[in-house]
């Protein structure tokens, strides 16, 4: 009886390890390509909402203490427009005891598909708000905002209103 003494692989199962270990690899490599897609679609949705809330809050705080608006852009059909000045009137004393109103005027504009107000810009850059109204119903300022996010392809419209205070409010 001939005993063979077999040492190494023979090509065939060299050639199976192999693909085995590649086909394994290409699983591994796809399963992470889609977890840091998928973390940068996560990254992506979470920074467009920062811009559309940090949006929000400064128009809040602008609108704060608003009294009136007064139109500077054309108005449509629907009554809608694209920029406004947001006057605060406050009552002050003087030195002799008398009172006297104060205006003060902030300019606020959708100018360049950004939302500019008081001169400033608002939304980052690459977030766009073409399509932004306002509108006055009923002594409410409402702003319809639409925000897009040119680089990765997300819209959003959102919805703030504002009480204006007036005469006799």
């Amino acid at each position: 009886m001939k005993i063979h003494n077999e040492k190494g692989v023979t090509l065939v199962e060299l050639l199976a390890a192999i693909l085995i270990s590649t086909i394994i690899i290409g699983v591994i490599y796809s399963v992470f390509i889609m977890t840091i897609t998928k973390t940068k679609e996560d990254m992506n949705q979470k920074s467009f909402i920062k811009d559309q809330t940090a949006i929000l809050q400064y128009m809040d705080r602008t609108m704060e203490n608003v009294d009136d608006v007064e139109v500077v852009s054309d108005t449509d059909d629907s009554g809608r427009f694209t920029s406004f000045n947001a006057i605060n009137i406050k009552t002050v004393e003087g030195a002799d005891h008398s009172f006297t109103q104060q205006e003060t005027s902030v300019p606020i504009a959708i100018a360049n598909n950004n939302l500019e107000i008081d001169n400033t810009m608002i939304n980052n850059d690459g977030i766009s708000l073409d399509g932004t109204t306002f509108v006055i119903k009923n002594g409410t300022l409402q702003c319809n905002f639409v925000m897009k996010d040119t680089k990765n392809n997300l819209t959003k419209q959102f919805f703030a209103s504002y009480k204006l205070r007036g005469e006799g409010d």
